[in-house]
């Protein structure tokens, strides 16, 4: 039933060579290449989603192993189990993965199931939430420390949307009219202005969502606040942000800033904050940076680069199952009544052309991880604090990034080996052209075109893997507990600071089915490992010449995984002496970024 990826883990018949070396076969790279462009087509350009996606269900080698479909089929029925106590059999999910119409079956049943359970019930407090994780589904770790302005802020540095802090701009800065106009917040103001001449306050902008139209769920209104979170930046080893405030809406009317201090009308601020940037991390952070980035280059690999090319050699373990699980976050997940319809507030229409127009943007420049942090101000220098995902991510980046280079050296000995490399040249024209990757057309006039190709590829990697891993997995420690990371809220946005209660507080947070839903889908998608970054089958780099530079970047793994544990050793430690208790101690620890966490693919 399952393929065994032909072209992606087997022995390549071949020597892996440039196509204008005298050893390649080049009939037979041809005759490869027009096979696989039947069954790689990009589909006509269509809505919801106007961009370079694969034509129809996935093709043989882009199926699933036995492997992977184990390991999800366990996450589905631990989480079904635990959040509905439904059952599910394996023979059902095996259909599933492997025809598109049983597949929508299958999620329609799962969504009974999670109906028969809770059926628009109304949470009556917090622990009707944490009853959804039973066993055999591991209890989130977002709900010992949930409530906490420390877990707040801690989310901003390595959570779920770990990837959106910037320092404040004039623009933003501009957005916060009540400082101007009400003299009750003057000492809010002169803070932040002080703060902002020194380079010290950072936020959270949700300006992407500004306008964002919403619709109901099953007749029951719901509303998304498109925030400004700001947060002091403080000399603290351990947590180096403070929240200082939220605003709730971006209008012309000057709209009030909810503080620490404000009981109720705070928690209430961070519960629309959190739905806000729900919609970010999903549409745009996770889906739109990661899974459709990767949708073109994988198509146009297949398509243009047989698989004795070194580029096709490099690249497609890190691709592997990004056709499928794309697919299903086309068909499933993102259509009318699907699972993102279903928990965020946002009409469907609207989250897919906010993924197709941030994902254009992303790919028109480079998008490499050392660039973003410039781009949002969060270097070293701009934010000298501890910003976990920036730290480690940027030492995962020169490990990839030296990796690429070493092994681009191998094959090409000069930017003429560039030029004269057709099939590269046919790659690169398919990714600019159709895939809509305009980075790439600067390779062309680049002064050195070695060094621009091994920074694209290894920016793709990046984004495959480690940015991946980022955003991904945190949907089951950290957003599948609703009342820490709601989808949607349920009440409009507070617009004065009237002193509200814990049931009016409650009456923000979604219904228990959709709480349900949220359950089972962040333990399935935040709990699937499958394979590791540089952990490369054996026969996949056949060339001898590749082995030095491949074992450097494994030891460079191994390496970052070793400086992660001594650092949370001591972050944890330390969290405990200050009075933490053990579980949420362990909160500040980061682990979704070690080695054995960080798959080679996006392949869930």
């Amino acid at each position: 039933m399952f393929s065994s990826l032909i072209g992606l883990f087997e022995s390549p018949n071949a020597e892996t060579c440039l196509p204008q070396d005298p050893k390649a076969d080049t009939a037979g790279r041809k005759n490869q290449l027009e096979a696989a462009r039947k069954d790689f087509v990009f589909r006509e350009r269509r809505t919801p989603i106007d961009m370079p996606f694969l034509e129809g269900f996935p093709p043989d080698d882009q199926r699933p192993s036995v492997s992977w479909v184990t390991k999800l089929a366990g996450a589905i029925i631990r989480a079904n189990l635990g959040a509905t106590r439904g059952t599910i059999g394996i023979g059902e999910i095996i259909e599933a993965v492997s025809d598109p119409s049983r597949a929508k079956n299958f999620v329609k049943r799962l969504r009974e199931l999670i109906g028969e359970a809770k059926v628009n019930e109304r949470p009556v407090n917090i622990n009707d939430y944490e009853d959804l994780h039973a066993f055999p589904i591991k209890t989130p770790d977002a709900m010992y420390d949930f409530d906490e302005d420390d877990a707040f802020t801690r989310q901003r540095l390595q959570g779920p949307n770990c990837v959106v802090l910037e320092k404040c701009s004039t623009t933003t800065r501009q957005k916060l009219k009540v400082l101007d106009s009400d003299p009750s917040y003057k000492n809010l103001k002169d803070k932040v202005d002080s703060l902002m001449k020194d380079g010290k306050l950072f936020v959270v902008d949700h300006h992407l969502i500004k306008d964002v139209e919403t619709s109901p769920l099953e007749g029951i209104p719901r509303y998304v606040a498109p925030s400004v979170a700001l947060f002091e930046a403080v000399d603290d080893e351990l947590l180096p942000l403070k929240p200082l405030g939220i605003q709730l809406s971006q209008g012309e009317t000057a709209a009030p800033i909810f503080t620490p201090d404000d009981g109720y009308n705070w928690k209430i601020a961070k519960a629309c904050f959190e739905a806000a940037d729900f919609v970010i991390h999903q549409v745009v952070s996770h889906l739109g940076n990661t899974h459709i980035v990767l949708e073109a280059p994988m198509v146009s690999m297949y398509r243009q680069l047989p698989k004795e090319h070194p580029i096709h050699a490099l690249f497609a373990p890190h691709v592997e199952g990004t056709a499928l699980i794309n697919w299903g976050a086309d068909e499933l997940l993102m259509e009318v009544d699907g699972g993102v319809d279903r928990l965020l507030a946002p009409k469907i229409e609207y989250a897919w052309a906010l993924t197709r127009s941030q994902t254009l943007e992303r790919i028109s420049k480079d998008f490499s991880p050392e660039v973003d942090f410039a781009a949002r101000g969060v270097t070293k220098t701009d934010f000298p604090g501890r910003y976990q995902y920036r730290d480690v991510g940027l030492k995962y980046w020169e490990a990839i990034h030296t990796w690429v280079k070493d092994y681009l050296d191998v094959y090409y000995s000069s930017d003429v080996d560039i030029s004269d490399d057709y099939e590269l040249q046919a790659f690169v024209k398919e990714l600019v052209t159709v895939g809509e990757l305009k980075w790439l057309a600067e390779l062309e006039n680049s002064a050195d075109k070695k060094v621009f190709l091994a920074k694209v590829l290894a920016s793709l990697i990046y984004s495959a893997s480690v940015l991946h891993a980022a955003v991904n997995f945190p949907q089951q420690p950290i957003m599948s507990f609703v009342p820490g990371n709601p989808p949607s809220i349920y009440v409009p946005p507070p617009t004065d600071k009237t002193k509200r209660s814990f049931e009016e507080y409650l009456a923000y947070l979604p219904p228990l089915e959709i709480a349900a839903e949220q359950v089972v889908t962040g333990n399935i998608l935040g709990t699937v490992f499958h394979t590791k970054l540089g952990d490369y089958d054996a026969s996949q780099f056949s060339d001898k010449r590749v082995q030095a530079p491949l074992a450097k970047f494994q030891q460079a793994i191994e390496d970052i995984e070793t400086d992660m544990v001594d650092e949370n050793a001591f972050v944890v430690s330390s969290w405990r002496k200050r009075g933490k208790g053990k579980k949420a101690a362990a909160n500040f620890g980061y682990t979704t970024l070690l080695p054995d966490k960080v798959p080679q693919s996006i392949n869930i």
